[in-house]
Formats: structure tokens, sequence, C-alpha cells
């Protein structure tokens, strides 16, 4: 089976609009049998921590992982 990813910008916890769009995608095409995650363009230190606390909070699925894309001139790559 295919995986699905949706690819935008940022994630956060106090995001609405477009972040709960792609939450709510990623759970229902999980739910239905697809696998479905997210990918960030955006560098966040606390990214595992946003997820977490989306988690926890019920707003991201529980299987949902969460990719960030880089670059090889990305500042955390060596």
């Amino acid at each position: 089976m295919n995986n699905i990813y949706m690819v935008f910008f940022d994630l956060g916890l106090n995001k609405g609009g477009i972040t709960s769009a792609v939450l709510n995608r990623s759970r229902y095409f999980y739910k239905n049998g697809y696998p479905a995650d997210i990918v960030t363009f955006d560098y966040k230190y606390n990214s595992s921590k946003v997820v977490k606390e989306l988690k926890k909070s019920g707003k991201m699925y529980s299987e949902t992982k969460l990719l960030k894309f880089r670059t090889p001139n990305s500042v955390d790559n060596p």
C-alpha cells in the first residue's frame, strides 16, 4: 500500500485552518487504512514536543508521523 504525504510549511500548537485540515485528513486516511503522514519545511527545535502535545490533546492521530524536509544546507545538517 502507498503512503500519503501531506506537505505544508509549519506545524504548531496554536494553529488553525490548514493545520487542522491536514491533521483531520491524516486521521481520516489512517482510520480508513491509508497511512497518511505530514511533511513540513519549517525547522523547529521543539517539533517532537509539539507532536507529543498534539497527540496528547487528540488533535493529531496517534499513528501520524511528522517528517521534516531538510536540504543539504539546513542549519541542523552537519
